[in-house]
C-alpha cells in the first residue's frame, strides 16, 4: 500500500471519529459555525478559504488531539491557487518601498538636517535680538541719567529740590519701563487643583448613576426587525485588523484577538467591546455598519436581541472592568 493511501485511510478514520462525536457536540466544544464544521467534515473545499480552513484545523487538531494535516494536503492539490499567507504576516507593517533607497533616505536626511540647523539659526537669532534690545534699554537709560546730572550741575545752588527731581524723573522711567512689560496673570493654585480634580468627580458620578436591572434593557437595539436563537452566529468584519473581544456572563468565558472577521456565537448573554468604528456586523441577510474612531459596545441577551450601549453600561455589566 503506497503512502498516499494509508494517509487517505488515516484522514478518513479521523474524519469519521469527528462525524461520530457529531457536529453540534463539535460546535460546542470549539464554538465553531455548523456549517463550517460540516464542510470540513464532508471535505467541501470549494466553501472554505484557505486562512479560515487552516484555523479552524487548527482548532479541531487541539481540541480532538488528532492529525488532519492530511485535509490541508488534499486542499492544495484541489485548489493550490488558494494558498495564503498567515493573517499575522498580513497585519505586518510594510515599510514603503522608497524608504529602501538609499538616495531617497540620503535625500531626507538632509532635507532634515537643514530644518533642524535652521530652526537653530532661528532660535540663536532670537536671543540675539532679545540681547539687543536689552542693551539699547540700558544705554538709553545711562544716557538719559547722563543729561539729568548735566542739568542738575547747571541748576543753582539749591542741590536739594535738584537732587528730588532727578529721583522723581528715575521713579517716573522705572515706571515706564514697567509699564511696557505686559503683565501675565497668573491663576491661583487652589483653582488649578480645584480643575484637575473635576474630570475624576465628573467620571465617579457618571458611573454611580448606572442603574442596576436586566441586561436586556439596556441599549438600543442594532437589528430592530430580527429574531435571534442560540444557533445564530454573528460576524464582524472590517478592511483593516481590528481587537475585538467579547464575554459570555453565563459561562465567564473571554475571546479576543486582532484581525478583519470574527465569527461570534449567540448562545448566551454577551457583552462585546470593539477597539474602533468602521466595520460590519452581519447576521444571516441582517447587517448594519458603525463608523467613527471611538470604541463600540455591544450586549445580546435572547429577550432584547443584540443592542448598542455605553462604556459605563459595558463596565456596570463587567463588574467595573473595561476587560
Amino acid at each position: 500500500m503506497s503512502e498516499e493511501n494509508k494517509q487517505e485511510q488515516t484522514l478518513n478514520a479521523v474524519l469519521q471519529r469527528l462525524r461520530a462525536i457529531g457536529a453540534k457536540q463539535i460546535k460546542e466544544d470549539t464554538h465553531l459555525d455548523v456549517r463550517k464544521i460540516e464542510d470540513i467534515l464532508e471535505k467541501r473545499f470549494e466553501r472554505l478559504d484557505y486562512v479560515r480552513a487552516k484555523g479552524f484545523i487548527n482548532i479541531l487538531e487541539k481540541e480532538y488531539k488528532v492529525n488532519l494535516s492530511a485535509w490541508l494536503e488534499e486542499y492544495h492539490l484541489a485548489y493550490p491557487q488558494e494558498e495564503q499567507q498567515e493573517v499575522y504576516e498580513e497585519e505586518r507593517p510594510k515599510i514603503p518601498i522608497f524608504l529602501k533607497n538609499p538616495k531617497i533616505l540620503l535625500y531626507l536626511g538632509a532635507i532634515v538636517g537643514g530644518i533642524v540647523i535652521l530652526g537653530v539659526c532661528v532660535a540663536l537669532l532670537w536671543n540675539t535680538n532679545q540681547k539687543n534690545s536689552q542693551t539699547h534699554q540700558q544705554e538709553t537709560y545711562q544716557e538719559t541719567q547722563m543729561q539729568q546730572e548735566q542739568e542738575i550741575l547747571k541748576l543753582p545752588q539749591n542741590t536739594n529740590q535738584a537732587q528730588e527731581g532727578v529721583e522723581n524723573k528715575d521713579k517716573s522711567i522705572e515706571q515706564k519701563i514697567q509699564n511696557q512689560q505686559p503683565a501675565v496673570p497668573i491663576k491661583p493654585q487652589t483653582e488649578q487643583s480645584e480643575n484637575k480634580q473635576e474630570p475624576l468627580v465628573q467620571s465617579a458620578q457618571s458611573q454611580t448613576m448606572i442603574e442596576d436591572k436586566d441586561p436586556s434593557e439596556y441599549g438600543e437595539r442594532v437589528f430592530e426587525n430580527f429574531e435571534f436563537d442560540a444557533g445564530n452566529i454573528l460576524t464582524l468584519s472590517t478592511n483593516t485588523p481590528v481587537w475585538m473581544g467579547y464575554i459570555n456572563l453565563e459561562t465567564k468565558k473571554r475571546n479576543a484577538n486582532i484581525k478583519k472577521e470574527f465569527e461570534i456565537p449567540l448562545d448566551g448573554t454577551t457583552i462585546i467591546n470593539v477597539a474602533r468604528g468602521r466595520f460590519t456586523l452581519k447576521i444571516d441577510n441582517e447587517e448594519a455598519y458603525f463608523s467613527g474612531y471611538k470604541p463600540v459596545y455591544f450586549v445580546y441577551t435572547q429577550q432584547g436581541g443584540l443592542k448598542k450601549i455605553s462604556k459605563e453600561e459595558f463596565m456596570h455589566l463587567n463588574g467595573g472592568r473595561e476587560w
